[in-house]
């Protein structure tokens, strides 16, 4: 809970928490050029767990915030 009182209050994140892993899989076996390979970003859980939050808590006002005739990012516009 501090980690997000934190970011609440200061709007800092831990440089850690921003730390995204990048893994390659092979498209095709025995793939020996980097075309042949897809990325994955491996983002941490803490992280994703930030996000949602937040943006469960934006979704709530986004209505109020965001004029009336813009229609993007309101739901239902």
């Amino acid at each position: 809970m501090g980690l997000f009182s934190k970011f609440h209050s200061k709007g800092v994140l831990e440089k850690s928490l921003n730390a995204t892993f990048i893994s390659l899989i092979p498209k095709v076996v025995g793939a020996n050029d980097i075309n042949k390979f897809r990325h994955i970003s491996l983002v941490g859980s803490v992280y994703k767990i930030l996000i949602e939050v937040s943006v469960s808590r934006l979704r709530a006002v986004m209505g109020k915030v965001v004029s009336p005739t813009q229609d993007a990012f309101v739901h239902g516009r």
